[in-house]
């Protein structure tokens, strides 16, 4: 599985893009093969964003093109965080598939965005990604960088764990590349990966770079391939500004300075390779003296021809944009592999070789779960489809296009719900009217809820046109592929009708229940936490590989861990350690603990030092797993969804009655993979 790297810079004008470039073609030396995606585009009001072009020219890698930044900026302004990482991920999975290492470059720190800390510590999480900080040691001091680092470095601390695994230094001073800064960074328990002293070639733009970024008029376009590596006003009068003109120097000058435009065209005859001469304040030259300058003109010097007085010309000029533009190839070429040189060898050696232990993350859990539903034609019913959270649920999920929703409920309600949020019934969605039924209909449901109540537990006297019995008959007759309900019902009452009515799976002997918990770092799965309140080894090893398939279902690496608690009976003990003999006996290859306590089996240890990280967990019994689910997510950053009932012929799901819209869509979603995956 590819280890994804999250390249972030720490301070503006890091050089990620360098670091990118260098890493990639320091890893590609080294016959490791590394891919590269850019997220999200640059911030600038022209939306372009060279870094994935440049990786086309300098390497034989085809990023795809970033997200552009508007529509990142929109998707935060409507809170819809979650939706913009399941992007990134969908984004990034071809390139994480194909590659041993995937380099990811995180958003650079522009001051027209505020949103770039926020958008990288989010795509570390989503992508499961260690991070490499890039900071540059201009302008700055040892001390303040490791400020800096460490500052950066809080919100990527994941507990038990740390994700950043080095840094690049860039542009250090010349004359100050003696290990200061390397040291403060190593004191304060930080590695540097790379050290890369400032280059002024990597910074030299071409003449055609000026002209495009500053809208410079040409009178002569000469060679305009030709690098700026300084830029020099003549405000001396001759013959003191000769000493001057040097190799590749802008000549900023005064547009009616005649003499020293003959000066530069006497230069370059003369075999200088002046860079350009830029006339200031719209004064055109004459053309007399542009005729005895042509000899020069020919032989390549570029005359360029600006408004802007020469104090603000040269301003412009020394303001340009460091970046490397996306068809300077020559450039590019010389900035990776300088950037690949400085590397160190021993961390590169490390890198693939890295053993991590694979999450799944809440973006890939909600991008596995969507794209696994758009697979199919299903249609979900939902029970108290009259409520205002039921129907929006309903339509946030028409509007994405996942499936389709059924709304048990009075149909004049469910259009005034719509009606009041300023939308119209989308043609896709049903309602049904349970109350309008016609009479041969109300009888054949009467005999269903008769029997129904005949062949299960509950207590329940309810009428054939309740809406959990018209949706269980629905489900039943094939007429929806799953159903959602219990706002308004005793679960335990949905469970045992639902039972009688669907059936049980042939192949699966015991009902049991999933919770997928949402924590900021990753996604788990308790079960079972809501049906069998003191099962047997037998029972707990079925009610633990039911967890593991539904892991399995979404793409989860599943570890087991069989957790008791303070209040587990005495027998605890034994009945796990029947579990786990009996998983390993069906299951060889998974990794099974127990009995573990739920802290031990949650902790994060490295790869191969055995224990923790486990990613589904089952309990001792019934009261250990409620209060192991409440107590996890008491914490306000975890979500939870479930429980989703497993072993049923069609999914019933229920929900809390405090379920917001978002958790009864998450539902629906997920009702639907069951449906899928049982199909």
């Amino acid at each position: 599985m590819s280890l994804r790297i999250v390249v972030v810079p720490i301070n503006h004008g890091a050089g990620v893009t360098t670091a990118c470039l260098g890493l990639a073609h320091a890893l590609d030396r080294q016959r490791v093969s590394v891919g590269y995606i850019k997220p999200f585009g640059r911030a600038a009001a022209d939306g372009e964003d060279p870094s994935a072009e440049l990786f086309r020219l300098a390497t034989p890698l085809r990023p795809a093109p970033p997200i552009p930044f508007t529509h990142v900026e929109a998707m935060l302004a409507a809170g819809r965080d979650d939706e913009l990482m399941e992007e990134v991920l969908a984004l990034a999975a071809d390139t994480i598939g194909a590659h041993k290492v995937t380099i990811v470059e995180g958003v650079a720190r522009e001051l027209r965005s505020a949103h770039s800390t926020r958008l990288n510590v989010e795509i570390a999480r989503s992508l499961d990604a260690e991070v490499l900080f890039v900071a540059s040691a201009a302008d700055t001091n040892p001390e303040r960088l490791v400020h800096q680092v460490s500052a950066m470095a809080q919100g990527y601390r994941v507990p038990g764990d740390e994700r950043v695994i080095g840094i690049v230094l860039n542009h250090i001073p010349l004359g100050q590349d003696d290990g200061r800064y390397e040291r403060a960074l190593e004191e304060a328990g930080y590695r540097t990966v790379c050290s890369l002293v400032h280059r002024p070639e990597f910074a030299r733009p071409r003449v055609r770079d000026i002209v495009h970024q500053l809208g410079f008029e040409v009178l002569n376009a000469g060679d305009d391939r030709r690098r700026i590596a300084g830029a020099i006003v003549a405000a001396q009068s001759l013959p003191g500004f000769l000493a001057h003109l040097d190799d590749e120097r802008l000549v900023i000058v005064p547009g009616d300075r005649h003499e020293v435009l003959l000066s530069a065209a006497l230069a370059e005859q003369s075999g200088t390779r002046l860079a350009a001469v830029l006339l200031t304040a719209g004064i055109r030259p004459d053309a007399d003296v542009m005729r005895l300058c042509r000899p020069a003109l020919q032989e390549g010097l570029p005359i360029l021809l600006t408004d802007d007085l020469t104090f603000e010309a040269t301003s412009r000029v020394v303001s340009l944009d460091p970046g490397i533009p996306a068809d300077d190839e020559d450039r590019a070429r010389l900035v990776m592999r300088g950037a690949a040189d400085a590397f160190d060898d021993v961390w590169l050696a490390e890198v693939p070789n890295r053993s991590c232990v694979r999450r799944l993350t809440p973006a890939g859990f909600r991008l596995a779960m969507a794209t696994s539903v758009a697979k199919g034609d299903l249609r979900i019913g939902l029970t108290d489809g009259d409520t205002p959270r039921v129907v929006r649920a309903a339509l946030s999920l028409h509007e994405r296009g996942l499936l389709r929703c059924m709304l048990v409920g009075d149909p004049e309600r469910v259009e005034a719900i719509v009606t009041q949020s300023g939308a119209t019934v989308p043609p896709g969605l049903r309602v049904i009217d349970p109350g309008a039924v016609e009479p041969a209909e109300a009888r054949r449901l009467e005999q269903v809820a008769r029997e129904a109540g005949s062949r299960s537990s509950t207590t329940a006297d309810l009428a054939p046109t309740d809406s959990l019995i018209v949706g269980l008959d629905l489900l039943a007759r094939g007429e929806i592929d799953g159903l959602v309900t219990g706002l308004s019902h005793d679960h335990q009452d949905v469970v045992a009708l639902a039972e009688a009515v669907i059936g049980h799976q042939e192949e699966i002997p015991l009902l049991t229940s999933v919770h997928v918990l949402n924590l900021p770092n990753e996604v788990v799965i308790f079960t079972d936490c809501f049906l069998n309140e003191h099962p047997s080894s037998e029972e707990l090893a079925l009610i633990a590989l039911s967890g593991v398939a539904a892991a399995e279902s979404i793409g989860m690496e599943a570890r087991v861990a069989l957790v008791t608690g303070p209040r587990s009976d005495p027998d605890a003990s034994q009945r796990i350690a029947g579990a786990v003999q009996a998983i390993r006996d069906r299951r060889p290859d998974l990794q099974v603990e127990g009995p573990v306590t739920l802290d031990r089996a949650s902790r994060r240890v490295k790869a191969g030092e055995g224990g923790g990280n486990a990613s589904v967990f089952a309990f001792a019994d019934l009261a250990t797993a409620e209060s192991s689910l409440t107590a996890v997510s008491r914490d306000a950053d975890v979500s939870t969804y479930g429980p989703a009932i497993i072993g049923l012929r069609r999914p019933v799901n229920v929900l809390a009655p405090t379920a917001s819209a978002l958790e009864i869509a998450d539902m629906v979603v997920g009702t639907a993979h069951q449906s899928g995956e049982a199909g």
